[in-house]
C-alpha cells in the first residue's frame, strides 16, 4: 500500500528537476516583482512561465518550453490584461474644467432669469443654473456641473 503513494511522489521528485525548477524560480520572481509594479504585465509572465515549467516536468524540450512560453505570453497580455486594467484601474482620472471648479465662490455677472444667469469663476466667465433667480454682484457657490454649465447655490 505505502509503495503504491510513495512511487508517484519519487515520480514528481524525479521529474521536477532542471528546467522545471528554473522556470518554477521565474514565474516566483516575476509574480515578486508584480507585487512593486502593479502593472498585471509581470503577472501574466509569471503565470505563463508555470505552463512551460510544467512542459519540463513532462520532459518536453528546452526549445518547445521557450515557444510555448511566448505564445502563452502574448496571449494572455492580449486578452486577459485590459479587461483586468479596465476591472482594477485604481487610477484617478482628470477632472473636467467643470468638475475643477465644484465648491469654488462666485459673482454673478448676469442676473439670473428662470434659473439660468452667467458667473465669474476664478476670473473665468460661465453659464449657470440655480434653483433661485440671482442678481448681478451676489456671491454664490458653484456645487456642481452639467456638462458646461454650472450649478449653483
Amino acid at each position: 500500500m505505502t509503495r503504491n503513494l510513495i512511487k508517484p511522489i519519487m515520480w514528481a521528485m524525479h521529474a521536477f528537476t532542471g528546467y522545471a525548477i528554473v522556470w518554477l524560480v521565474i514565474a516566483i520572481v516575476l509574480g515578486s516583482i508584480e507585487v512593486i509594479a502593479t502593472s498585471f504585465i509581470f503577472m501574466l509572465a509569471g503565470l505563463s512561465a508555470l505552463v512551460p515549467c510544467l512542459l519540463a516536468t513532462f520532459g518536453f524540450q528546452f526549445e518547445t518550453q521557450v515557444i510555448v512560453f511566448a505564445a502563452v505570453m502574448i496571449v494572455s497580455l492580449g486578452l486577459l490584461r485590459p479587461p483586468l486594467l479596465r476591472k482594477f484601474n485604481t487610477k484617478k482620472t482628470m477632472l473636467g474644467r467643470t468638475e475643477a471648479l465644484v465648491g469654488h465662490s462666485a459673482e454673478v455677472t448676469e442676473s439670473f432669469v428662470n434659473g439660468s444667469g452667467r458667473i465669474l469663476v476664478q476670473g473665468q466667465d460661465w453659464a449657470a443654473r440655480g434653483k433661485d433667480d440671482f442678481v448681478i454682484g451676489r456671491k454664490v457657490k458653484v456645487t456642481g456641473s452639467d456638462g458646461i454649465v454650472l450649478i449653483v447655490e
